[in-house]
């Protein structure tokens, strides 16, 4: 069953907080970007990205996904493990609020909503302190997208 009216108003306004603060800076969204998609149920963060060998085409990665069990009023968070299917986010698998699973996103203190090929390095070098993944993200990216031209 889909999401009612006000609880789709609670999804976009929870949303666009999370963006404010996830999102790349304005002069790197056109080689990055974060955003997210809701379907019947399930909310979808994911990362924007111009395809490789044609840079006009987009496309979009997912990270986390959240879907609302009404009969129990809560949202289970998943993650996208490297096999491509979502797994249950452990250290906290449900939570009661769409702003509780925005938070834990953005805290992810276990490197799991990291796109699949920072996560080694997250686990290597990620010290165990809350917001430290989003530091450690927007490093990466940038020092990442810096490569781009050479790479292509």
């Amino acid at each position: 069953m889909a999401l009612s009216e006000f609880e789709i108003k609670k999804v976009e306004k929870a949303a666009e907080s999370f963006l404010a603060v996830r999102r790349p800076p304005p002069e790197i969204r056109s080689k990055l970007d974060i955003g997210w998609r809701l379907e019947d149920q399930s909310l979808y963060v994911f990362e924007i990205r111009p395809v490789w060998n044609n840079p006009t085409e987009y496309k979009e990665y997912p990270f986390a996904k959240a879907s609302f069990v009404k009969s129990q009023d809560i949202w289970k968070i998943y993650w996208l493990r490297q096999n491509l299917k979502w797994h249950s986010y452990e250290p906290t698998p449900q939570v009661k609020s769409i702003e509780s699973v925005f938070s834990t996103v953005n805290s992810d203190e276990h490197g799991c909503f990291l796109p699949t090929y920072l996560r080694p390095l997250f686990k290597s070098y990620a010290p165990k302190r809350k917001g430290f993944t989003s530091i450690l993200l927007l490093r990466i990216l940038m020092i990442r997208i810096s490569w781009l031209p050479v790479c292509l």
